[in-house]
């Protein structure tokens, strides 16, 4: 894995053109004291080593480079371009390494984006990080896991609308028990840059 203080930090303006539909952003948390909302980041965060704390899916509109996203705000699909300047230094674009149908993957992050965040989800992926709660939340199919009710969240949006893309970002995990650092640290993946 390599590390993303390792990775070249590129401006966005330079950057925009090397970014590809199904490209995988992930996000390091911003510090904002005052916002309670940004403390689940860095609790996320904290639990890996490339403090990876949320996930997005990179997608070409017309000539409009959008990151869509799941998560717990109405603004799920937005101008990646707004998005840097809101966390600049704090986007790496990484490259699927394996080719995949990538106006399926857009299509379904998409429709993904339409659903309730998954708040429960988020506490059970918190409390797996507990010695009772990996023996309490096991790792299900994926098509048991779709069946479900219980929402997705932004890990497991992009898991999930890449592996019907004709791509599984991480091969030993079901979409609902991938988190966001464990689609950065996968090696089907080559972390290329930090947008600035």
């Amino acid at each position: 894995m390599i590390l993303p203080s390792k990775l070249p930090r590129v401006e966005y303006w330079k950057a925009e053109r090397q970014i590809q539909d199904g490209d995988l952003l992930s996000f390091h948390p911003r510090c904002r004291w005052y916002n309670p909302l940004g403390w689940f980041t860095w609790l996320i965060a904290l639990t890996n080593k490339a403090h990876i704390c949320h996930t997005a899916m990179a997608a070409w509109w017309d000539d409009e480079l959008l990151a869509v996203q799941m998560t717990s705000v109405p603004t799920r699909i937005i101008l990646l371009s707004d998005l840097v300047k809101q966390w600049p230094g704090k986007i790496v674009v990484s490259r699927p390494k394996h080719i995949f149908r990538k106006k399926i993957a857009v299509r379904e992050m998409v429709k993904i984006t339409e659903k309730p965040y998954g708040w429960l989800r988020l506490l059970l992926l918190g409390f797996a990080h507990t010695f009772t709660g990996g023996i309490l939340y096991p790792n299900v199919p994926d098509a048991q896991s779709e069946s479900t009710k219980w929402p997705p969240v932004c890990s497991e949006s992009y898991s999930r609308a890449m592996r019907l893309a004709g791509f599984k970002p991480c091969p030993d995990r079901a979409d609902c028990y991938t988190e966001p650092h464990h689609l950065y640290e996968s090696s089907r993946f080559r972390p290329m840059f930090t947008l600035v």
